[in-house]
């Protein structure tokens, strides 16, 4: 190695080490050399702690301050788009402030249940279980649930996720049946009709297009799976809770759903 190739190293590695703490330092608005060494200096600190935490090599430290360098830079990127400096604020507040409210959530839940949306599902869960146990997992969260809300379902089922995607999720339909009907007495019915699809509409856009305001259901399938629950509105004016459930499927989905059909719609009509 030549000692312009030493030189080049070395000054490389400086940057890799300095660059985290430049851009934190800039990013909350203190641009001063003692800034961006304490910075650096503290984020090569935690990186190199993680990586003898996990007994990892310098790769996973080099990793860590890259991923750091990119979040700074993100800040900074925020404040670019707002137009207004991002710093740490010493003191105590004083007004005037603003009340910023989201969304109300029925504007998540509705299209993620007209599209079968896992990732809001799984997310809903997970944001869930931070409000009722204050950390983000799903093991503690459905165990929370099973113990409290859901403690009188008629059959504990097996639940491991919140998208439904993993095989080891095992719910029966009394068990559906029971939370519908829950639904149904504890919320208003313009809400559930507003979130559930109906015929023509989200995963029953197809196969239910003339059954429009006579079903509001959800779908359900894997590999060799398929499901379907929800409520049937029949011709006298009842309301019907119903749970469908096919499993062990070795053939192609489209008969049993259409046969699935002509089982609701013959309740529907008959009852």
């Amino acid at each position: 190695m030549t000692a312009i190739e030493l030189y080049a190293r070395l000054a490389f590695a400086t940057g890799v080490v300095l660059a985290p703490g430049w851009l934190l330092a800039r990013a909350l608005g203190v641009r001063s050399i003692s800034a961006t060494l304490g910075w650096a200096l503290t984020l090569v600190f935690a990186a190199l702690a993680l990586t003898f935490a996990v007994r990892s090599t310098l790769e996973l430290t080099i990793l860590v301050l890259a991923i750091a360098a990119l979040g700074v830079g993100a800040i900074g990127l925020l404040r670019d788009t707002l137009h207004r400096e991002i710093g740490v604020y010493k003191g105590v507040a004083t007004g005037p402030f603003q009340l910023l409210r989201s969304r109300p959530v029925d504007s998540m839940l509705k299209p993620m249940m007209y599209r079968s949306d896992n990732f809001f599902a799984e997310q809903s869960l997970l944001m869930v279980g931070y409000k009722l146990t204050g950390s983000f997992s799903n093991d503690s969260t459905i165990q929370w649930l099973l113990s409290n809300d859901l403690k009188d379902m008629p059959q504990r089922p097996g639940w491991v996720d919140g998208s439904g995607l993993s095989r080891y999720n095992l719910f029966s339909p009394n068990d559906l049946v029971w939370l519908l009907d829950r639904m149904k007495k504890e919320q208003p019915w313009s809400r559930i009709t507003g979130i559930l699809a109906t015929g023509g509409t989200g995963t029953l856009g197809r196969e239910y297009q003339a059954d429009s305001g006579r079903i509001y259901a959800k779908t359900g399938s894997l590999s060799g799976v398929g499901a379907l629950s929800g409520y049937l509105l029949t011709k006298s004016g009842k309301t019907l809770i119903f749970s469908v459930m096919m499993n062990n499927n070795r053939r192609p989905t489209a008969p049993i759903r259409h046969r699935v059909h002509e089982f609701l719609k013959e309740l529907m009509d008959r009852y």
